[in-house]
């Protein structure tokens, strides 16, 4: 059964976990998963991002999100052994992660760390120490993030009421959108017309749609 039809059912997941990922030394702080990547990737508290695949439980590697990054020796880790974790803190504390799910060439692991406004894009299959393929340091905090159902723009919304929309693969600047005039602290976009819903710390909602 997919697990769509098991939560449809009522359970059918079993009440303990099937497997325990290991590789973080410290807090987990945000974690996303792609059955079509076949992939979790999970940011920890002292700057970690790790990828694990999903279905085998085995550690991939470990994510360099920008400044500062260094990997100890003996990274890897099946489900049942415990890895060594990658430290980054200069590279910030990771509190938004995701996976595109666009062609598995061109997937991509996406990388908020809230601490240090940083934004950081990086492929799937590059080498540990690599650098991002894109990166930028944002210019406000980010209180809210998604990402479009054709997975090509990621939405932000900030405490400055400022909607920032950039392209999921290098994070050039697409779009602003602007008139909330408070914080943006939830967003949403409607599938297929890309009309964007932001949630405002005042309790309004905001609607941004095509003229």
């Amino acid at each position: 059964k997919s697990s769509k039809l098991s939560f449809l059912n009522g359970g059918g997941l079993g009440h303990r976990p099937k497997r325990t990922l290991f590789g973080h030394d410290d807090a987990v702080t945000c974690v996303a998963a792609s059955s079509e990547l076949d992939l979790v990737v999970s940011g920890g508290a002292n700057g970690a991002v790790t990828l694990h695949a999903l279905r085998a439980g085995r550690h991939l590697r470990f994510v360099k999100t920008g400044r500062g990054s260094s990997v100890r020796k003996g990274t890897e880790s099946s489900s049942s052994n415990q890895g060594q974790a990658l430290h980054d803190s200069q590279g910030g504390v990771p509190s938004w992660v995701h996976l595109t799910e666009a062609k598995v060439s061109s997937a991509r692991v996406l990388v908020y760390c809230g601490d240090a406004l940083f934004l950081s894009s990086h492929g799937i299959n590059a080498r540990c120490d690599a650098p991002p393929i894109a990166s930028v340091t944002l210019t406000e905090r980010i209180c809210a993030l998604c990402v479009t159902w054709d997975e090509r723009f990621l939405v932000m919304g900030g405490e400055k009421g400022v909607v920032a929309i950039r392209t999921t693969h290098d994070l050039f600047p697409w779009a602003r959108l602007d008139g909330a005039n408070c914080a943006i602290t939830a967003i949403a976009v409607a599938k297929g017309d890309g009309v964007v819903i932001g949630g405002l710390a005042d309790g309004r909602i905001a609607v941004w749609a095509p003229v």
